[in-house]
């Protein structure tokens, strides 16, 4: 095995964390590139003048959650499992216009990205539900976001995905965090007042500056905000959509991980079936194999030292 590199025990567990992730990121990223996953969703959603169609969407949807190709997975007890296709096609729709609606939180610089970016790996990722829930929290909280735009109500996020627990207890605590928050502040600018004093900073002025970067962020926020509300695409769609599925999820049971892994596999085969994985390509398959295996080999020498 390789030598040991010397570093202090809490040293080492990170860095090895750390390569873990890094290992499993890339290990991710080849998997989503040969199976098609770097393909960009927005040419299967917009038409010829680069606008979203609700119909091409629709279209998308019902390619992906095609109803024979379903029922291959399921070759007992088709009947009842058949019955889900309409959930399924309600979720898959949600999470694409949620992950493809271009909307960005100013608070926080947070986004998806444009829509013309998005990749069909963004859209698996979705259903890898954290926190033990049916989708990405992520997903849940920017889908809970636009319809709240829309509707001017929240959906219930606690069926798509629960969150963390500590979020939950965060918010049955909220007032009494903002009272001591204002007690902590009122301490803390006096002591950021007498540091800025000795140091001979202005520091009104700089607390005046913060407060115009702040003003221009809500100013943006809210033009974000309108935008959503005034030109969101078939937004009646949308919004009807969600309702369905968490209506479908109020009197049925559905497993998260089953969830993920028929979703990821029908999203696989409309990939290949368009000859849009690498699978499909013999040569440049046969060519990352052979790297690949050279690693592996690599790899093997190395674990044998």
């Amino acid at each position: 095995m390789g030598k040991d590199s010397g570093l202090h025990p809490v040293d080492r567990d990170y860095a090895i964390l750390s390569r873990r992730s890094v290992f499993e990121s890339e290990i991710k990223s080849l998997r989503d590139l040969m199976g098609g996953g770097y393909v960009r969703i927005w040419p299967c959603l917009s038409d010829s003048s680069g606008d979203y169609s609700d119909k091409k969407a629709m279209r998308l949807v019902g390619q992906i959650i095609e109803e024979k190709q379903y029922q291959k997975m399921h070759k007992e007890h088709c009947d009842r499992y058949t019955a889900r296709i309409p959930f399924y096609r309600n979720v898959l729709y949600c999470v694409l216009r949620t992950i493809t609606a271009g909307y960005t939180d100013y608070q926080s610089g947070a986004d998806y990205g444009t829509p013309d970016r998005i990749l069909f790996s963004d859209l698996t990722d979705a259903f890898e539900g954290n926190f033990g829930g049916l989708l990405d929290w992520n997903c849940v909280f920017w889908m809970n976001k636009i319809y709240g735009l829309l509707t001017g109500e929240k959906i219930d996020a606690h069926r798509l995905n629960p969150g963390p627990e500590e979020m939950a207890e965060e918010d049955e605590t909220a007032d009494e965090m903002l009272a001591e928050a204002m007690a902590f502040g009122e301490s803390y600018r006096a002591v950021e007042n007498a540091l800025g004093q000795r140091l001979g900073y202005d520091m009104d002025e700089i607390r005046d500056e913060e407060a115009e970067e702040d003003r221009i962020r809500e100013a943006k926020q809210a033009g974000e905000e309108e935008r959503i509300r005034e030109t969101f695409p078939s937004k009646r769609h949308f919004c009807r959509s969600v309702k369905e599925m968490l209506s479908y999820l109020e009197q049925n049971d559905i497993d998260a991980r089953e969830l993920e892994a028929e979703m990821k596999e029908l999203i696989f085969q409309f990939l290949s079936s368009r000859r849009l994985s690498v699978f499909d390509a013999e040569e440049a398959f046969v060519e990352v194999m052979v790297q690949l295996k050279r690693t592996i080999r690599k790899a093997q020498g190395y674990a044998e030292e």
